[in-house]
């Protein structure tokens, strides 16, 4: 049978979860907040990243279709656009490495910090 829960017992377990969540954020904030705006940095980066890169593809199809339909396109105007996605690149590159150590000094950091609590 399946079990069906009502909306009530549904708002408690959000309730409870954001609760949680809310303190879970206080004491990272608390343990290191640069290491906290960091990693937020560092995870808002990657998702933004590939919006950025569609435009650019956008604006260099843009140009390849201007170049081949006869317009008086000049080369020197697609460099810049190349470099720029190239620049993402590494952009989206360095966010994940430091999402990476931000997270190895979090499993440092957290166990010392509990320890001191108790």
């Amino acid at each position: 049978m399946v079990k069906v829960e009502l909306p009530s017992e549904k708002l408690k377990e959000v309730k409870e979860t954001v609760k949680v969540s809310w303190r879970m954020l206080c004491l990272v904030w608390q343990i290191d907040y640069k290491l906290f705006l960091g990693a937020f940095v560092s995870t808002i980066l990657p998702g933004i990243i590939p919006f950025v890169n569609i435009y650019i593809y956008k604006l260099i199809i843009d140009f390849v279709v201007a170049a081949i339909s006869g317009g008086n396109q000049n080369i020197t105007a697609l460099y810049p656009l190349i470099a720029l996605r190239i620049l993402t690149y590494f952009i989206q590159d360095t966010s994940y490495r430091t999402q990476e150590f931000v997270e190895r000094l979090y499993w440092t950091k957290v166990p010392i910090h509990l320890n001191q609590l108790f």
